[in-house]
């Protein structure tokens, strides 16, 4: 069974004020699908 793409855009980009560190930006319909991996991963 093949699986599905979720409906998610993720775009990182680095933080204004921390230079080492990210953002992250979701959008879509399932954005919470990559939101709670991030998360998750710290």
């Amino acid at each position: 069974m093949a699986s599905q793409p979720i409906d998610a855009h993720v775009r990182l980009d680095t933080h204004p004020t921390h230079p080492s560190a990210v953002t992250a930006t979701l959008t879509e319909t399932q954005a919470h699908v990559p939101h709670f991996g991030l998360e998750t991963a710290g």
